[in-house]
C-alpha cells in the first residue's frame, strides 16, 4: 500500500522505487533513439546541399536558410542541389547512344556551363531546354510521311549526323 493507505498498482509511475512508468521510458528511449539518427542524418544533408541555390535577400549568412528545416526540406534541398550530374550523366548517354551533332550541342553546352561560378544564369538553362524542345519539334516534323527518307546507300546520311531518324513501319514483301 501507498503512505495514503491506497494499493499501489504493478507498473505505475510512483511505484515504490520510484522508477518511471514502462510508457514513459519506452517514449524517453524513441525521443534520444530520434535524436541520435537525426543529428547525423542531418549533417549528411547538410553536407551536399549548395547553399548558393538556396540564399534568399535578407540572409545574413549563407547557411541561414536551413536554420529551421526539417529532414524532409533539408533531403529535398539535398537532392535539388545535386541534379546537375543527373542531368550531365543523360546528356552524356544521349550522346553514347546517339552518337549526333544534336546531342553533342546539349554535352557541350552543359560542359561549358562548368566554366561559370557558381552557377550559370536561369537564362542559360532556359535557352538549353528551348533547343532541346526545338531539336524535338525538328524530330517530330522529320518523322511526318511528306518528308521523304533517305536513300539507302552505303554512305552515312546526313540526316543521321545530325541526329534525325526516319522511322519507317517494315513492309510485307510478300504482298
Amino acid at each position: 500500500q501507498s503512505p495514503t493507505g491506497e494499493a499501489a498498482v504493478a507498473g505505475d509511475g510512483d511505484a515504490a522505487e520510484g522508477t518511471p512508468a514502462i510508457g514513459e521510458r519506452i517514449h524517453e528511449l524513441t525521443e534520444s533513439l530520434i535524436i541520435m539518427v537525426k543529428a547525423p542524418m542531418r549533417r549528411l544533408y547538410e553536407m551536399v546541399i549548395n547553399d548558393f541555390l538556396f540564399m534568399r535577400e535578407g540572409d545574413d549568412t549563407l547557411a541561414r536558410h536551413r536554420r529551421s528545416d526539417g529532414l524532409l526540406m533539408l533531403l529535398a534541398k539535398a537532392l535539388l542541389s545535386q541534379t546537375f550530374l543527373f542531368l550531365l550523366t543523360t546528356a552524356i548517354i544521349q550522346f553514347v547512344v546517339s552518337m549526333s551533332i544534336f546531342a553533342s550541342v546539349t554535352v557541350s553546352a552543359i560542359l561549358l556551363s562548368l566554366m561559370v561560378f557558381p552557377h550559370v544564369p536561369p537564362a542559360f538553362w532556359k535557352g538549353l531546354q528551348v533547343y532541346n524542345v526545338g531539336v524535338i519539334l525538328i524530330k517530330m516534323v522529320y518523322q511526318l510521311p511528306n518528308i521523304p527518307a533517305p536513300p539507302a546507300t552505303n554512305a552515312v546520311p546526313w540526316q543521321a549526323v545530325l541526329g534525325l531518324l526516319k522511322v519507317v513501319p517494315g513492309r510485307n514483301e510478300d504482298s
